[in-house]
């Protein structure tokens, strides 16, 4: 008959097996009345069940999916280009509304940020420009963040006018009806 023991017994020169001594709490208790090798196959079940079983196609899928999940999407990079030149930086008026104080656009040009004034709203973005290039992104009436929802247009400036053509269709609606073939003046 094996015998059992616990942390506090000493070495049994019959049975020539000592205690665990060194482990703390119960770990290092064995059962009374209980063999080892019967005592892991109980153990072995619930080992499975609480590590989600015992298929590793599954454990492997799981654990790519909950560290996919944890890991963070890098944030889509703005287009190329800096801040507006100092000649774009103003207030402008769309010319062709100017005569009915209920349909005026104005455009404000930060350096990094545009907004539209129209009667009763106003909506916002980012930009940069390229040379002759300006995009306008994340625009909040438009509702599309990077990648998507970039406008291109090509910008230019004679005396106090400035127009913008497109260069590809803009997502937005409503900001390539403001700025597409558009001359505005600054105010």
């Amino acid at each position: 008959m094996n015998a059992v023991y616990t942390e506090t017994e000493s070495y049994d020169p019959t049975t020539r097996r000592r205690p665990h001594h060194g482990v703390s709490g119960s770990a290092g208790r064995r059962l009374r009345g209980v063999p080892s090798g019967a005592f892991l196959l109980l153990l072995l079940p619930c080992l499975l069940v609480a590590c989600g079983g015992a298929n590793p196609t599954t454990t492997a899928t799981a654990h790519a999916s909950a560290t996919a999940s944890r890991t963070p999407t890098p944030a889509a990079s703005p287009p190329p280009g800096g801040p507006a030149p100092v000649q774009l930086i103003a207030d402008w008026e769309l010319t062709p509304f100017a005569s009915n104080p209920n349909n005026a656009v104005d455009l404000i040009v930060n350096a990094t940020t545009f907004s539209f004034e129209t009667s009763g709203d106003t909506n916002f973005g980012d930009l940069v420009v390229n040379g002759t290039e300006i995009d306008f992104y994340n625009g909040d009436g438009c509702g599309l963040a990077l990648p998507d929802g970039v406008g291109r247009y090509r910008w230019s400036l004679q005396g106090a006018a400035l127009s913008f053509a497109p260069l590809a269709q803009d997502p937005c609606g409503m900001r390539s009806t403001h700025l597409s073939n558009q001359i505005y003046a600054k105010r």
